[in-house]
């Protein structure tokens, strides 16, 4: 018996250490390169300026901001998403003075308060600011937010995580090994293959008025199809505003830019019980819905700017906003 614990701990050992380097020189960098990949900076730079929000703010590169601005935006965030960050800031002692805020109409939406980072924002948490929403005692809190983490460190052993860890693998060996050792020497390309190879990506501006029509409707119908309202979120965004009134942070609101096709089927739903929401607090809302309106180069897609034009452009926008 006392050999064979012996062999199970050894075996055990073995495993830990495995994957323990496994994370350290591979998944490491890929893993914590996305949602967590704004830790650090933030709380080196300390900005006064705060960007909040999702996909829409997401765009804006932090190279076409000024140095005392921060976009912490990410890809489908919620009000709750958006409020775990904003106490982060505020409990890391980030003195923040302005809160670049989005004040669109699917905020409110069953649409965001199904698809929402709720599993990864609890990284950015403390006890007090996640439990606002979510009751739970502190060990349940704990083992949630370790459980978070915990199949990071061993992606060997976690079955849930088999397709971002071969994506992960195989962009490890693409970059460290298939590019220096296997790949053929360039080619010389003819100015026509140029030209083709540009081409090839269909973008936005490429598509016919029908396709970009039936894009905008999807994404239109996924995003409203069901209640365009919802009382936890708004409980959520009344959080925001408080905590802002109480650290004396300015709030300016956002409605990010949008195609012409799809500024028109937002006639088609009332948003009147969402605009008399944002109406009732103290602060400035910008509208630039229609800010871009015929000039389908500037965006990725129906309702998000591309990092290229349209962002780089729009972040004119807002320096003039916050100066």
């Amino acid at each position: 018996m006392k050999k064979f614990i012996i062999k199970i701990s050894i075996f055990i050992l073995y495993l830990l250490t495995i994957n323990f380097l496994v994370f350290q020189f591979i998944t490491k960098d890929f893993v914590f390169h996305d949602y967590l990949k704004h830790e650090k900076p933030i709380l080196k730079k300390k900005p006064n300026v705060l960007i909040l929000g999702d996909s829409h703010p997401m765009a804006i590169q932090q190279k076409f901001l000024d140095e005392n601005v921060f976009n912490f935006s990410y890809h489908s965030e919620s009000f709750f998403d958006m409020y775990i960050k904003l106490m982060f800031c505020l409990e890391n002692e980030i003195p923040i003075k302005t809160l670049i805020f989005p004040a669109e109409d699917h905020d409110f939406s069953k649409y965001r308060m199904d698809m929402n980072n709720k599993k990864n924002s609890i990284a950015y948490s403390s006890y007090g600011s996640y439990t606002e929403f979510y009751e739970m005692n502190f060990f349940k809190y704990f083992f949630t937010k370790i459980s978070y983490f915990f199949p990071y460190y061993i992606p060997l052993m976690d079955n849930n995580n088999s397709r971002r860890l071969e994506r992960i693998f195989k962009r490890f060996w693409k970059d460290n090994f298939e590019k220096k050792f296997f790949s053929e020497k360039p080619k010389k390309i003819s100015k026509k293959t140029k030209v083709k190879k540009k081409n090839k990506k269909k973008v936005w501006f490429d598509f016919s008025e029908e396709e970009k029509l039936k894009h905008a409707k999807s994404r239109f119908y996924r995003q409203f199809g069901k209640s365009i309202y919802q009382k936890k979120l708004h409980k959520c965004f009344d959080k925001i505003i408080k905590v802002c009134d109480e650290n004396k942070i300015k709030i300016i609101g956002i409605k990010y830019p949008l195609t012409t096709c799809y500024n028109k089927l937002l006639k088609e739903k009332d948003f009147s019980k969402i605009d008399s929401i944002y109406k009732s607090k103290d602060f400035k809302i910008y509208d630039f819905r229609k800010k871009y309106l015929g000039r389908d180069e500037l965006f990725r897609d129906q309702d998000h700017l591309n990092e290229t034009k349209g962002a780089k452009l729009f972040s004119v926008e807002l320096k003039k906003i916050i100066k």
